[in-house]
């Protein structure tokens, strides 16, 4: 098994394992949320995909959003600075490959390349694969 960026031209095939998991994804969303890009200045879309013999088992996507962080400082406005986070999205794997890890392995190649994570909420199988990465809730 390995874990490559989604190619453009495995974009209908990521669209067939998202039905097969169960998950609605019009092909709109598809299209915005797992089609590779990336803007000038702005939130980037990425997607990794877990492939067995050119079969799609998992996928994560992701949005890469500039983050503007205020520090201690002598100014009063404190320090600022940019860090790239990550807001991973789509996180699914076919029930066959469930408790392994694997959800896990995506989940850690997902956060490369990117200090900061983001999450808001989760399903039953991924808060507990990113508890095991790591992850911890702020505020």
């Amino acid at each position: 098994m390995t874990i490559t960026p989604l190619d453009p031209c495995d974009l209908p095939a990521l669209g067939e394992f998202f039905r097969e998991v169960g998950a609605s994804v019009p092909r709109e969303n598809l299209d915005q949320f797992s089609m590779p890009r990336a803007a000038a200045h702005g939130p980037a879309v990425g997607s990794l995909v877990l492939k067995e013999g050119g079969r799609i088992l998992g996928a994560i996507g992701y949005i890469d959003i500039p983050l503007r962080l205020s520090g201690e400082g002598t100014g009063s406005a404190g320090t600022i600075r940019e860090e790239l986070s990550r807001w991973p999205i789509n996180h699914f794997l076919a029930a066959e490959c469930r408790g392994r890890g694997l959800g896990k392995q995506l989940m850690e190649a997902a956060w490369e390349g990117a200090p900061c994570l983001l999450a808001i909420g989760g399903t039953e199988s991924s808060i507990p694969a990113r508890d095991k990465a790591g992850w911890r809730p702020l505020g």
